[in-house]
C-alpha cells in the first residue's frame, strides 16, 4: 500500500478518535449522575482534551500535507533564490578568451596578490585540463577554478613555503594528471552569487573525487579568504604545520 494512503488512513483515525473523545466527554461530563459512577469527572475531562488534542493535531497534520507542495516551493526560492537564473550548466576546459574573462573577474572579486595573466595563459597551453569552467547553456560564466598537477620539486617547494600558489609556473606543473602525486587547488571562484559558489564548489568536488578514483593523490591548498576557509575546514584538510587548516597557510587532504 503506498505510504501517502497510509497516512491518510491513519489521520482519519486519530481524528475519529479525537472527535469519539470529545463527544463521549461532553456526553458524560459529570460522571457521578450519567451513570458512570466508576468513571470520576476528572478522567472524564481528561479524555475529552485529549480527544481535543488529537483533533487539533490531525486537522495540522492535513494542513501540512495539503500545502506541501507550494510550501516547498516556496522556500525553494527563498532559499536557493537564483537557481532558475543559473539553470543547466557545463564544466568545460577554458580556452584563452574564457581565461581573459575569468582573470577579469578575479581581478575585480579578489584581493592581491593575484596570478599574472601572462603566466596564466602559459600555464594554460602547458597544462588546459587544470583549468575548468563552468558555463549556462547561454554561455554566462557560472565559476571556474584551477587545479595543478605539481612536479615533486614544486609540492616540496609549497609545502615549506618556498613558492605559493600565484607563483606556479610551467616549471611546477606535472603536464598531465596521471604524472602528478600532488595537485595544488590554486583558484576557485563563482561568479554570481551563493548559488553560483555553491555549483561551483560541487564540480570541483566531483572534479577531485574522478582524480583520486584514478590514482592516489593529495591536494594541497592556501586559503585566502573566509569561504575557502570553511570550505578546506569542511572537507577535512589539516595544516600542514598540524590543526585546522588557517588563512593564508598551505594545507592538505
Amino acid at each position: 500500500m503506498n505510504s501517502s494512503v497510509i497516512r491518510e488512513k491513519l489521520l482519519v483515525v486519530v481524528a475519529v478518535a479525537g472527535a469519539i473523545a470529545i463527544l463521549f466527554q461532553k456526553e458524560y461530563a459529570d460522571g457521578i449522575h450519567s451513570g458512570l459512577p466508576f468513571i470520576s469527572v476528572s478522567t472524564i475531562q481528561m479524555i475529552g482534551f485529549c480527544g481535543v488534542i488529537l483533533l487539533i493535531a490531525s486537522i495540522f497534520a492535513w494542513m501540512c500535507f495539503l500545502l506541501k507542495g507550494p510550501t516547498e516551493k516556496i522556500i525553494a526560492k527563498v532559499i536557493v533564490r537564483g537557481v532558475d537564473q543559473i539553470g543547466p550548466c557545463n564544466l568545460q576546459v577554458m580556452d584563452e578568451p574564457d581565461l581573459r574573462e575569468a582573470h577579469a573577474i578575479i581581478a575585480r572579486r579578489m584581493s592581491p596578490p593575484i596570478a599574472d595573466l601572462q603566466l596564466l595563459i602559459v600555464n594554460l597551453k602547458k597544462c588546459p585540463n587544470a583549468f575548468q569552467i563552468l558555463k549556462s547553456n547561454k554561455g554566462d560564466i557560472i565559476g571556474f577554478f584551477v587545479v595543478y598537477p605539481l612536479k615533486k620539486s614544486a609540492a616540496s617547494s609549497i609545502q615549506r613555503g618556498h613558492l605559493t600558489g600565484v607563483e606556479i609556473g610551467t616549471e611546477d606543473i606535472a603536464g598531465v594528471f596521471h604524472r602528478a602525486e600532488t595537485c595544488y587547488i590554486a583558484i576557485v571562484l563563482g561568479n554570481g552569487g551563493r548559488m553560483a559558489h555553491g555549483y561551483t564548489l560541487a564540480h570541483l568536488h566531483n572534479f577531485c573525487g574522478n582524480l583520486m578514483r584514478k590514482r592516489a593523490v593529495r591536494f594541497l591548498a592556501r586559503p585566502t579568504t573566509s569561504e575557502g576557509l570553511a570550505v578546506v575546514r569542511k572537507h577535512g584538510f589539516t595544516s600542514i604545520d598540524g590543526g585546522a587548516p588557517k588563512m593564508g597557510v598551505c594545507c592538505w587532504h
